[in-house]
């Protein structure tokens, strides 16, 4: 079945006795639909809010240099969720060769309006890729090319999605008398208007708002050939990711003691920085009020534990603190909080200012909002000196038992292949840039020269692992 085509959205609203699709459908989905006869009436009057929260994700060793990785190799997103490829009709899997120092993740876009209005939504990634989507757009840029995308360079990525219908909660609740049936009765209409796959995704966390909802509807292509989204599509925000190269205002630089010193090279204040380390399920954290611009600071030595609850509270009032909503916050640190706070490693979060995301990430709503909040959280996940000491000590060892299968090899003929050692496969796409340091860290040429070996292993595994899910996407789709 086709993955933009499994949402039966408007089943409940049959269920319930609501005309909701009469809102909506004012054309078959397998025809093409004049927009101007859009089923929504075009109203300026009240108050347009627009908010928006995202993550800027990046990785870098001791000596706080950002490193290439792959974003993108981890698929954690519903089907009905659309790519370049996907937009373009080109089933075509590709993303996950793309190497960045940057992986924006998941901004969502709220709107809030007490009307039901039409107004246009674009944004454009001065230094990347814009590599997912939802709902479709009706125009992106660069045009996708099946082999090019992450072989050209970063830079004038664009989506645009058109007209949007905004459409307040309030307008598909009925007019019931009773308060707890009225509540109850908009709660079921939020969650089964919106497409779902599957028992449960970290992305729906994000729809745990009152914002209204979007929606867009797409015509059918004309060409007998490209298979694209179309028919309406609804969500509670306009969602988007990419990929891109650019210097963060913010260097983590570590002491072989575990010292984390921050600098600021930007012309802002950092603000609500976070220190958190993961180990054996135990998590502990510092914090730091903020760094002035062109300054610097260490967090404290001394870590504190804490419970993930309590953690999770702390990042969401420091969320609040820049003007998001309580509940846009808790949606935020809801979605991320399992990679946030429960996987292995250190990392350091900071509010990224907000001219820094408008520069790099410009978003064009017409008519202009009356009020624009855009919160997007700096993450850097960070090597510590003694992660590097084991990893070197790893590779040493591997270079060891390699020269020993050479030697067997020429003695006794052909042996198996050495595994790559699976302390490296668990670190996953982080697995390439920390070889990468690895190299730069070692003192022998040996060392050296096996960290090249597993990179070169390593990139063949992700590449093999990228092929498979390519041929099961197409056999599913």
């Amino acid at each position: 079945m086709n993955r933009w085509n499994r949402i039966g959205w408007f089943s409940v609203a049959a269920g319930l006795g609501l005309s909701l699709a009469a809102l909506f459908l004012g054309a078959s989905r397998t025809q093409a639909v004049d927009r101007s006869k859009s089923p929504i009436v075009k109203q300026a009057e009240g108050k347009l809010i627009v908010h928006e929260w995202g993550t800027f994700t990046s990785f870098s060793g001791s000596n706080g240099v950002q490193l290439d990785f792959r974003p993108l190799i981890n698929e954690d997103l519903p089907n009905f969720v659309l790519d370049r490829q996907s937009q373009s009709g080109i089933p075509i899997f590709s993303k996950g060769r793309i190497r960045a120092s940057i992986r924006m993740e998941t901004p969502v876009t709220y709107f809030y309006t007490d009307v039901e209005r039409t107004i246009r939504a674009k944004v454009e990634f001065s230094s990347g890729l814009l590599t997912e989507f939802y709902p479709p757009v009706v125009g992106m840029a660069p045009e996708y090319q099946p082999g090019v995308d992450g072989t050209r360079p970063f830079g004038k990525s664009m989506l645009d999605w058109g007209e949007i219908d905004l459409i307040p909660v309030a307008s598909l609740t009925p007019n019931i008398k009773d308060a707890q049936t009225k509540a109850w009765l908009r709660n079921l209409i939020e969650q089964r208007v919106v497409p779902v796959e599957g028992a449960s995704n970290h992305y729906y966390h994000a729809r745990e708002t009152d914002s209204a909802f979007v929606h867009v509807r797409q015509p059918a292509s004309t060409s007998q050939f490209l298979i694209r989204p179309y028919g309406d599509h609804l969500e509670k925000f306009l969602f988007y990711r990419g990929v891109g190269r650019f210097d963060q205002p913010l260097q983590a630089t570590i002491a072989n003691d575990g010292r984390i010193r921050i600098s600021n090279s930007g012309q802002q204040e950092i603000r609500s920085l976070f220190r958190v380390t993961v180990a054996n399920k135990l998590i502990r954290y510092s914090e730091l009020a903020s760094v002035a611009a062109g300054a610097s600071a260490e967090f404290p030595l001394e870590m504190q534990p804490i419970e993930l609850a309590d953690l999770q509270t702390r990042v969401a009032e420091a969320l609040v603190r820049e003007e998001l909503y309580p509940r846009e916050a808790t949606a935020m640190v809801k979605t991320w909080a399992d990679s946030w706070f429960t996987e292995e490693g250190t990392r350091i979060f900071y509010m990224v200012p907000r001219e820094i995301t408008d520069n790099v990430l410009p978003l064009t709503v017409s008519p202009p909002p009356d009020e624009t909040v855009r919160v997007l959280v700096g993450r850097v996940e960070v090597m510590l000196p003694s992660v590097e000491k084991q990893l070197l000590t790893l590779v040493a060892a591997n270079a060891i038992r390699r020269q020993e299968r050479q030697e067997l090899e020429m003695e006794h003929g052909p042996q198996d292949p050495l595994p790559i050692p699976a302390e490296v496969l668990k670190l996953g796409r982080l697995a390439e840039p920390a070889l990468v340091r690895v190299r730069e860290l070692a003192k022998d040429a040996a060392t050296s020269s096996e960290a090249m070996v597993l990179l070169r292993e390593t990139r063949q595994a992700l590449e093999t692992a990228i092929r498979k899910g390519s041929d099961q996407s197409a056999a599913t789709d």
